[in-house]
């Protein structure tokens, strides 16, 4: 799946019936149902993120979006990532007209929790990077 500076609703939603998923996306509310494991996010919905380094609050090269988790304990996501959890709410991915996306995940026990925060619609790549860099994660 790759998003652009042009990706719609439409196409996000498109994108997630690829892996078997429909999606309803409205300015604070989003749904979305893969693999039979349906999310609700408001803008109070808390994102979690491990981070082992500095680096980690970055984009690699070939990523076009931030992995995070909805819903898994910290336990959860330590089994599994090393480093230190952090959050972040929706609201503020959504203040900074970043989308959310649910995706297929490369571990199975956080697959269900796994999402990305990707380009918005109206937003150009730096405009994504730049917004990146501006969140403010927590523990």
């Amino acid at each position: 799946m790759i998003l652009g500076s042009a990706t719609t609703n439409g196409a996000i939603a498109s994108s997630l019936a690829e892996y078997g998923g429909e999606a309803a996306v409205g300015l604070n509310f989003v749904t979305a149902v893969v693999g039979g494991i349906s999310t609700s996010t408001t803008s109070d919905t808390i994102l979690k993120r491990a981070f082992r380094s500095e680096q980690d609050r970055f984009l690699r090269k070939s990523e076009i979006g931030f992995s995070v988790h909805i819903g898994a304990t910290d336990e959860q996501i330590s089994a599994h990532l090393k480093g230190e959890i952090l959050t972040v709410s929706y609201g503020e991915v959504q203040d900074l007209q970043m989308a959310l996306i649910k995706t297929p995940g490369t571990i199975p026990e956080l697959d269900p929790y796994h999402h990305e925060i990707v380009q918005g619609p109206t937003q150009t790549w730096n405009q994504f990077k730049n917004a990146l860099k501006s969140l403010l994660w927590r523990k």
